[in-house]
């Protein structure tokens, strides 16, 4: 079941002059909901801002959002949470106006299950045709326009194949169609350099801040396919379904297997004790 606010009124509808609609000008954020609580939703609005700033929308209410969240979303309940910003209204034409009215979307799916009660799993991945263009002055933020997605998404039915890995137009391997993608070597993290491309993922921050913590010795940088093919493990994140490591990377007619490293648990642990510390507290 979908519940859902258009800026904060229960059934409201968007305007097909909207600019979301019209031209994917504007940003989301999709959330865990656990117990009634969004996880991570003060990382998540930090990264709405920013991009809020990146597109030159006004500067987000915070607390109005957390209130709107708070309204949506009931104690005990599971699910997920997706905030929606688009410019709003405007003429034809792609000039921006010059005192934009925020369309402001805030939704919420339910679910009976906790994500808690989940364990590690492991996944099939294939390597997708569709490149990833470089841009720089959208690269790391969740904007509307998520067309290069889609059609790699598109690419395969095979259901036993959960995620498919994109390339930018240099070959360097950027993330999932829906994740971000980590691979160790000789205890070394690596993760991709996402300054021209690709999106900076919530739990992407998370891992690469508690494994240093930890003591791992993590690298941001160019990844290539043999990174991933010659990798000890491999692992996928996003904020919805937290880390998953990857069994089999297949395309054309390579496959690439992998074990269960001892990576991939310690950060899917910490994941978890991260998201049981918060629990206390409704976001």
């Amino acid at each position: 079941m979908t519940d859902y606010l258009v800026n904060g009124k229960a059934g409201g509808l968007i305007s097909v002059q909207d600019r979301g609609f019209q031209y994917g000008d504007g940003l989301f954020e999709t959330m865990l909901v656990e117990n009634g609580n969004a996880l991570f939703l003060s990382e998540h609005l930090d990264r709405l801002s920013y991009g809020c700033n990146v597109l030159a929308f006004p500067s987000i209410d915070r607390k109005l959002l957390e209130r709107e969240v708070n309204e949506i979303v009931s104690n005990n309940q599971f699910g997920v949470l997706k905030i929606m910003l688009s410019r709003g209204e405007s003429e034809r034409g792609f000039l921006i106006p010059d005192k934009p009215k925020i369309t402001r979307v805030v939704t919420f799916s339910s679910s009976l299950k906790s994500h808690m009660d989940v364990k590690l799993q492991h996944v099939n991945i294939t390597l997708c045709k569709t490149r990833l263009s470089q841009q720089p002055l959208l690269a790391g933020i969740k904007h509307l326009n998520q067309l290069e997605r889609v059609l790699a998404r598109s690419e395969w039915k095979d259901t036993t194949v959960s995620e498919g890995l994109m390339l930018d137009n240099e070959g360097h391997v950027i993330e999932g169609t829906m994740s971000n993608v980590f691979v160790v070597k000789e205890g070394v993290i690596k993760t991709s350099d996402l300054n021209y491309a690709g999106v900076k993922g919530i739990m992407r921050d998370f891992i690469l801040k508690r494994a240093t913590e930890q003591g791992y010795d993590c690298q941001v940088t160019n990844l290539t396919l043999d990174d991933v093919l010659n990798a000890d493990e491999v692992f996928i994140t996003n904020s919805l379904i937290l880390l998953k490591t990857v069994a089999k990377l297949t395309f054309l007619n390579r496959t690439a297997t992998y074990v269960e490293g001892p990576v991939s648990p310690i950060m899917y642990g910490a994941i978890r004790d991260e998201i049981l510390a918060r629990h206390g507290e409704r976001s």
